[in-house]
């Protein structure tokens, strides 16, 4: 176990954020298992009901939404204090380095009674932290637009570096091959979601479209951009859109996959939002550069009396937690289709499709392209740093 090893065994950065990440897999897949609802076990094992769903209309699906809700808080909590005892003003350095990377045995207990704190409390609390959940998902996809914008940079210098023809063709087959994606899943989505009445959907499809065209001519003809993180940034704000429509649109002439009913099982919005997720979690966990993935600024200097690395490795940490928490607050959401719950007037849970899961989604869309924007100006404007 972690407990008994020294300082100077303490496990790699790499391994360390890799076991926190478990934790959050772990919840992940017990919260997929369950969303749905236990199958009608509910009416029988009465331990399992919840307050509220008695008078819902979809009483399991409602019985499995406030259990992933409270997995999630387990995983908040757990997290976020995480992130408060990896901060200065709580220990020196040496204890902070241990606290963060040892303990496990001790942490997963902790988690469990998280969990188990989390039981008493009330539908109309749980409802409340949907709302808090739907921003804090929101400023995951922000942080999770920085952490693909390195991947994509860091993939095109990776191939341009080993001067190797084969690899500038392999660059340009990758991006065209993201585009054609893009520009498919767009066809489809002008003729899902532009009917009569749909202004709201051409509208994010032609930010979308034309947005897309200016990045892109600029990446083409900028002599420090590249084509690929582009067509990286173009694939995913289509698929942010996408997103944005289906929460948005709860008609069917608008959106011809919307029912009244409650989706079910795994979509292709869970599938994809879940995937994305993961590969940026991974990459952030398995990034050689901590301090790019870990969003700790360029200067920040480690604490008095520290060594850089360690200090560095400290304020990494608190970063990581931070992404960690917000992730646990989005895998509510993804898991739960973007759900905001209130409480009706007899005291029963209620479920809706809200328009703030729509302004969310599409804001990060514009906040993504701000910052790919950002990326690509600024060596324009700021001639005299350094952003390599």
């Amino acid at each position: 176990g972690g407990g008994e090893e020294g300082d100077g065994q303490r496990a790699s950065g790499h391994v360390v954020k890799a076991f926190y990440a478990l934790y959050l897999l772990v919840g992940y897949l017990i919260c997929l298992f369950i969303k749905d609802g236990f199958g009608g076990l509910a009416n029988t094992l009465h331990f399992l009901s919840q307050s509220g769903c008695e008078l819902s209309s979809l009483r399991d699906l409602c019985y499995g939404h406030l259990y992933v809700y409270r997995i999630s808080v387990a995983l908040v909590m757990f997290y976020a204090v995480h992130c408060v005892l990896s901060m200065e003003c709580c220990e020196g350095l040496s204890s902070r380095l241990n606290f963060q990377t040892r303990y496990f045995g001790l942490k997963t207990l902790l988690l469990v009674i998280l969990f188990v704190f989390t039981l008493p409390l009330s539908t109309g609390f749980l409802a409340g932290y949907t709302v808090v959940a739907l921003f804090g998902a929101g400023l995951f996809l922000v942080i999770q637009v920085i952490i693909l914008l390195q991947f994509a940079y860091d993939w095109n210098d990776s191939w341009v570096r080993k001067d190797d023809e084969r690899y500038n063709y392999l660059l340009l087959f990758s991006a065209l091959a993201m585009y054609v994606g893009s520009g498919v899943l767009l066809g489809f989505m002008y003729h899902w979601f532009t009917g009569d009445g749909c202004d709201r959907n051409y509208t994010f499809l032609n930010i979308t479209v034309i947005a897309g065209i200016i990045y892109s001519l600029a990446a083409f003809r900028l002599e420090h951009a590249s084509i690929l993180p582009a067509s990286v940034i173009f694939l995913y704000t289509v698929i942010q859109c996408y997103g944005a429509i289906q929460s948005g649109s709860s008609s069917t002439e608008c959106n011809p996959f919307w029912s009244g009913n409650e989706e079910k099982g795994l979509s292709f919005q869970v599938v994809a939002w879940s995937l994305l997720a993961v590969f940026s979690l991974l990459y952030q966990c398995l990034s050689s550069d901590s301090r790019a993935f870990s969003l700790q600024p360029e200067d920040a200097e480690a604490p008095a009396g520290a060594g850089d690395d360690a200090g560095a490795e400290s304020i990494g940490y608190i970063f990581f937690f931070l992404l960690m928490t917000l992730a646990s607050m989005y895998i509510a959401m993804i898991l739960t289709n973007w759900n905001v719950d209130s409480i009706g007037p007899k005291g029963e849970v209620q479920e809706y499709q809200s328009n703030a899961a729509m302004w969310v989604k599409i804001t990060s869309q514009w906040l993504t392209i701000a910052l790919y924007g950002w990326s690509l100006v600024a060596p324009l404007v700021c001639p005299d740093r350094d952003f390599d």
